[in-house]
């Protein structure tokens, strides 16, 4: 890098975390579309009913965080959750042209898509305790219970994730 130093020395723009938060509000407007996705091509056995589990608790989440926005005094952004809508709805499509047949490759690689977005959502809540201190209108919400139940998530999609790996990937593709 040219010995160039990257260090972001400016004082952080007033609009900074109401838009931080409004980019993972996008991207769990995404995650419940993919996660409906899953569900509706998921047979009726446990992955299903996971599934149904996750969605609630992504719901709560994408709640908690629509009220951390309005407690810093941030609005919605009708443009920033569209966004996410047409995200998803653009990643349904590569997948359309990938399995043609809605097959296990799609289940698959969604699933990894998933997974990455609760990563960032966990990046986020870590990133709220970091600077809850500071910022009045984040005491008393329950960050560290926001993050342990996206590593929970986390963990869960990555289980069904290797499940489906395992599956398609060996070419011993089985029913759910």
């Amino acid at each position: 890098m040219c010995g160039r130093s990257f260090a972001f020395r400016e004082p952080m723009s007033r609009d900074a975390l109401p838009t931080y938060l409004n980019d993972h509000l996008a991207g769990s407007v995404a995650a419940v579309e993919l996660v409906d996705r899953l569900i509706d091509h998921a047979s009726l056995g446990d992955v299903r009913l996971q599934l149904v589990e996750l969605r609630t608790e992504i719901a709560a989440d994408q709640t908690s965080l629509e009220d951390i926005l309005h407690r810093i005094g941030g609005q919605t952004s009708p443009v920033r959750s569209v966004a996410g809508w047409l995200a998803e709805k653009a990643g349904q499509l590569k997948l359309l042209f990938d399995d043609p047949d809605r097959g296990k490759l799609g289940r698959l690689e969604a699933l990894e898509i998933l997974q990455l977005g609760i990563h960032g959502k966990r990046g986020l809540w870590t990133a709220l305790m970091a600077v809850q201190p500071q910022i009045p209108a984040l005491h008393g919400v329950d960050l560290e219970r926001l993050e342990q139940r996206a590593e929970a998530q986390h963990a869960q999609v990555e289980a069904l994730r290797v499940d489906s790996a395992r599956r398609v990937l060996s070419g011993h593709d089985s029913p759910d």
